[in-house]
């Protein structure tokens, strides 16, 4: 970038590193993000956020439970820096886990979520409905729907208002187990 004469700064850096997420090149991102450290750039939380989601999103396109450790491994690294997480890094760590079948992960994220004072928003709450609601329907496990249930009302109990996407989840789970 310098030689074309921009100075890059940390909205440059966090620009190229987002495009090239977005673009599935988890490769070219994190080249950039050395780029940006050894240009002596301190990323930040949008940053580590860009990072977190392109791993996290390989690691579903995939398949590949390695893309999603790599990006905690990332927002572990986050955290050590003293850099305060973004509700996206939380969700896309939640919604990848789930989604790879790991609730135990995603559970525990959610648990840590809470632990840093950060208020789950609506989609992190719809990301656990469903996930639990799913694994219930998938292994015929009415804890699982129960679980669902209860995340239902924490979320409810947090002021967080369900949407149809809470509902659905959760009403397909309990038809599948002849629970309505």
């Amino acid at each position: 970038m310098e030689r074309e004469g921009v100075v890059p700064d940390t909205i440059a850096f966090n620009s190229i590193i987002d495009a090239s997420a977005q673009l599935g090149d988890v490769g070219r991102a994190g080249r950039w993000f050395e780029e940006m450290r050894k240009a002596g750039i301190q990323p930040d939380a949008f940053t580590f956020a860009a990072l977190i989601n392109a791993r996290s999103k390989r690691g579903k396109e995939t398949r590949d439970p390695g893309h999603i450790d790599k990006a905690e491994q990332i927002f572990e690294e986050m955290v050590r820096e003293g850099i305060t997480p973004h509700i996206i890094s939380f969700n896309s760590l939640i919604d990848a886990s789930a989604q790879l079948g790991d609730i135990d992960r995603a559970s525990r994220l959610f648990e840590n979520m809470q632990k840093t004072n950060m208020r789950p928003e609506r989609e992190t709450y719809n990301i656990l409905v469903n996930a639990y609601a799913q694994r219930g329907k998938s292994n015929t496990d009415p804890k699982q729907v129960e679980e669902a249930e209860r995340i239902l009302e924490d979320m409810i109990q947090n002021e967080i208002e369900p949407d149809i996407v809470s509902f659905t989840s959760f009403i397909n789970a309990s038809a599948q187990l002849g629970d309505i």
